[in-house]
């Protein structure tokens, strides 16, 4: 159950580190149009 839960805990933060990347990225282009 523990490496399961890390695994998941892992796997989510990298999933929100991604998607924050990605609107950071898009906020960025917006404000330069």
């Amino acid at each position: 159950m523990a490496i399961t839960t890390l695994s998941g805990a892992e796997a989510a933060v990298r999933a929100i580190r991604l998607t924050n990347q990605t609107i950071q990225v898009r906020s960025i282009q917006e404000y330069h149009r």
